[in-house]
């Protein structure tokens, strides 16, 4: 076998680029973000561009992982920022980021009229090219230095051989689709394709020589060797068309082409001397010997060593044909006449290039923190949709779950049969209900949580009054300069301006509002279940003899008890994994993340498309509900025919016994009720807070404007007055009043609450937890797990909203124009004519995706009538988050 040879190319160079300055002016100005978001990444992207491709990388697994970091960092960058490209630009805005990458180019031309060393390109898809091109020569390298004596060392080569193949292919393909001509010599599709053959050739060779080292049989060797030499053979006469390649590498490519069709010929020459055909092997020798010759002719200066081969053959030839002369006597076929050798490809180019962007190869997303605000309204759009097809699916499973608890208790289930098994002692089920109740926190813990409700209520009322009182008192303040200085007071009214704040405003008075009553609604329920509860949480010795004794029974139900419990073991478990659906959905839908894709399509995505797309992500889950809603309804179904059974024989007597059991159940299935509801009250009380604090620093930031136009506009105004004749002036000005004593113009909408006025806000009436008349209408409790939660909101929410997933933004002024379009107007789904959807019954829906509604003209800017922009003033972020961004949107 002869020594290794193999060909690696050099990586590419380039020279520094200055990503920072480009980035933080358009994040600044078009995204209208705070530039140092940006710093740490675009820093860590420039250093690792210095390590990579500026100066050459290890020639080492480590160094191949680098670049493909880089490589990631980058693809992840330009799926966030518009660059400038090949193509030209569009017009739509915001107008694509130019920068300029140099790159030098390995196969340059010497003659006069070529392209020049270095290549230099304003265009992204230029600089992802040559990296993967970079990628390519790494492998090559890495490959090239490895152990070829040794397995260890040759699975390497192999592999490495291959991603190179795979890697040339892509960069190929990237030029066909974004350059009708290449940019660069060394990015001539041509040339990428002949370096794919070289790689692959070379990875069949590794598989080749692997065998040989192993001694595997004649026949497999030949194969391999045969297709070795199919691929010099291809890559030699790609090379050949190419002026600019080494002429090394043309050269070496044909004496391995000759080489590995003599190897072929010589192994395949042993397999016919196995097989007795004893003139056709003298012939393969015979070929192989010629082509060996040819070979050796041409490898001078190559380093290839042909001559241990040509003497190995020799000597097989020399013994083979004195034998057949002396002994077999068969006819040699000329070398013309010898059949082809099969062959047998073992490498592809069609590896599976990594995931770039992922985290195993990049790390965490640097730039996760900027998403185009075209992107996040579309994010909002599907989060909706998605939430409300999810809604859809646990509002079934809840529907499910309570009707057949209405069943079940209807038929006086599991305490009719509690009765019958347990005439004496405490069931068993209810002595686990109670271990429940008392290790939840008993009756303690409804009430602590209760009685803080009132305190949260009241401090969002608060906040949503102090906010109405800002936006009154700088409305006021604008009457009173315009009935100051009459018709001269030109610009833009507040009550116009503020007008979908204030809309905003009153729909959270409405949210709170409802949440109150949902607050009152829990505490009758409370009210309702108390007495039974107190009697949950005593001893188990206290609670037997508390319960009625039952009358003798004849074991009247028989068989019929025994399925019926075997019917109720069935639909306990059916509720559990109804219950955990649930979880399984949040689960998903943390997964689910659809901006991406749109990053990826950009202007080119269909949305509704797009949209539908990723929520067949959810349509194993939905199965799974339709299963287990059928199942359960048959379940069900039997245990109303065992029941008929069972009273036909007697059984199901009413009895006090039965009566308790029954009411201590339903009783335990309202208190599930209850925690649940409290809890997400509270999260739902959190998440108000959060998102009124962040409206709160609109309103402020809002008059704080309108206070610094409002003395400019003074400014102005004096001058202009001082700069006029008194006699054309028309007059002195009317005086201005000692303080704002006009009210807010009509229209304005201020109604302020309890709150605001005398310091009381209402409270719903917590005072002992009487009850509000009676049992709470709600659906009839489940039978050992949570009941559905009354009157959920519209538009397929469920109950309180969970946390506000993050990344969901809202934006303080309008964007400019997008791939996705304007944001949406206001909260949630957009009413056709402003906010006419009533609230929802129930604790309230989250105030939905953020403030995803335009904010009103003048918030953080001048009237656009004016034309005006205070000098030095930079409009403050509501809540810490940049301009054009907001809260997280909630779920809900």
């Amino acid at each position: 076998m002869s020594q290794a040879c193999w060909i690696k190319l050099p990586t590419k160079r380039a020279k520094p680029v200055n990503f920072t300055t480009p980035l933080a002016k358009f994040v600044a100005n078009e995204y209208q973000q705070d530039p140092g978001l940006l710093k740490e990444a675009v820093q860590e992207l420039t250093d690792l561009r210095e390590a990579c491709v500026v100066r050459a990388p290890e020639k080492h697994e480590s160094g191949y992982k680098a670049v493909c970091k880089y490589y990631g960092r980058l693809t992840a960058l330009s799926q966030r920022f518009p660059f400038k490209t090949s193509e030209p630009w569009d017009g739509v805005l915001p107008a694509p980021i130019g920068l300029e990458f140099t790159w030098e180019d390995l196969f340059a031309s010497t003659a006069f009229f070529s392209k020049k060393k270095d290549v230099a390109l304003s265009d992204i898809n230029f600089e992802k090219i040559n990296v993967l091109f970079c990628l390519g020569a790494l492998q090559s390298c890495i490959g090239a230095i490895s152990n070829y004596n040794s397995d260890e060392g040759l699975k390497t080569a192999n592999k490495s051989f291959q991603s190179a193949a795979s890697t040339f292919k892509a960069a190929a393909s990237e030029v066909h689709k974004y350059y009708t001509d290449p940019p660069s010599n060394d990015l001539n599709p041509t040339l990428l394709s002949a370096l794919q053959l070289v790689m692959l050739a070379q990875a069949q060779e590794t598989v080749w020589r692997k065998c040989s080292l192993e001694n595997k049989p004649a026949a497999i060797v030949a194969k391999i060797a045969k297709q070795t030499a199919v691929y010099y053979h291809e890559a030699f006469k790609t090379l050949k068309q190419l002026s600019e390649v080494d002429k090394t590498w043309v050269q070496l490519c044909n004496v391995k082409y000759l080489y590995f069709e003599s190897d072929a010929h010589y192994r395949q020459g042993m397999v016919e001397e196995t097989q007795e055909k004893y003139g056709m092997a003298v012939g393969r020798f015979v070929a192989a010997l010629e082509l060996a010759r040819q070979a050796q002719g041409l490898a001078q200066g190559s380093g290839f060593d042909v001559q241990r081969h040509i003497n190995e053959v020799a000597a097989k030839h020399r013994t083979a044909d004195k034998e057949n002369g002396t002994i077999y006597l068969q006819v040699v076929p000329s070398v013309g006449a010898l059949p082809l050798v099969e062959r047998q490809s073992v490498v592809s180019a069609d590896k599976q290039l990594p995931d770039f962007t992922s985290k195993e190869v990049m790390g965490d997303d640097p730039f996760s923190a900027v998403v185009p605000l075209a992107v996040h309204q579309a994010s909002e759009r599907y989060a909706e949709q998605r939430n409300q097809h999810i809604a859809e699916k646990i509002n079934r499973l809840r529907a499910c779950t309570s009707k057949s608890v209405e069943g079940l208790l209807g038929m006086g289930l599991p305490g009719a049969i509690q009765v019958e098994e347990n005439p004496d002692s405490v069931p068993e089920t209810l002595l686990q209900h109670c271990q429940e109740v008392q290790a939840k926190g008993d009756i303690r813990w409804l009430e602590s949580k209760m009685e803080n409700l009132p305190s949260l209520s009241k401090t969002c009322r608060d906040m949503l009054d102090e906010a109405t009182a800002q936006l009154h008192t700088e409305a006021a303040e604008d009457e009173r300069y315009r009935q100051q200085h009459g018709e001269k007071w030109t610009r833009e009214r507040s009550e116009v301006i503020a007008a979908a704040t204030v809309k905003e405003i009153n729909k959270f008075k409405t949210i709170v509002g409802k949440a109150m009553e949902s607050d009152q609604q829990v505490v009758g329920k409370y009210d309702h279940i108390k007495p039974a509860i107190l009697v949950m949480c005593k001893p188990a010795d206290e609670l037997a003899s508390l319960l009625p004794k039952a009358a003798a029974s004849a074991g009247a139900g028989g068989s019929a008890v025994s399925r019926l419990r075997e019917l109720l073991t069935q639909l306990d478990g059916l509720r559990d994994a109804r219950d955990g659906m649930e979880e399984e959905y949040e689960g998903l839908k943390a997964k689910d993340d659809v901006a991406g894709m749109l990053l990826e399509k950009g202007s080119s995505v269909v949305e509704a498309t797009v949209f539908q797309d990723q929520l067949n992500m959810y349509k194993a889950l939905d199965n799974k509900v339709d299963e287990l809603v059928a199942t359960t309804e048959s379940v069900m179904a039997e245990t109303q025919h065992v029941f008929q059974d069972f009273q036909g024989r007697g059984g199901a007597v009413k009895s006090e016994r039965q009566a308790m059991l029954s009411d201590l159940e339903e009783k335990y299935q309202v208190w599930l009720d209850v925690r649940r509801q409290l809890e997400e009250g509270e999260k739902f009380y959190t998440n108000l807070v959060e998102l009124l604090s962040r409206l709160q620093t609109k309103v402020q930031d809002f008059c704080m404007a309108r206070s610094m136009e409002t003395q400019d506009f003074l400014s102005q105004l004096t001058r202009r007055i001082a700069s006029t004749p008194s006699e054309t002036y028309g007059g002195a000005p009317a005086p201005a009043p000692s303080g704002p004593t006009n009210p807010a113009p009509s229209g304005y909408g201020y109604q302020p609450t309890a709150s605001s006025t005398d310091g009381a806000a209402p409270t719903p009436y917590y005072s002992g937890y009487s009850p509000t008349g009676g049992a709470p209408t709600t659906s009839a409790p489940s039978y050992n797990q949570q009941a559905q939660y009354p009157n959920h909101p519209p538009g397929g929410q469920v109950g309180y909203p969970n946390h506000p997933p993050a990344g969901a933004h809202a934006y303080s002024q309008a964007p400019p124009q997008q791939q996705y379009g304007q944001a949406p107007q206001g909260y949630g789904q957009q009413p056709p004519q402003g906010y006419t959807q009533q609230p929802p019954q129930a604790y309230g829906q989250q105030p939905s995706q953020g403030y995803g509604q335009q904010a009103p003209q003048g918030y953080g800017q001048p009237p656009a009538s004016q034309g005006y922009q205070q000098p030095g003033y930079t409009p403050q972020a509501p809540y810490g988050y940049p301009n054009n961004q907001g809260p997280p949107s909630g779920p809900y």
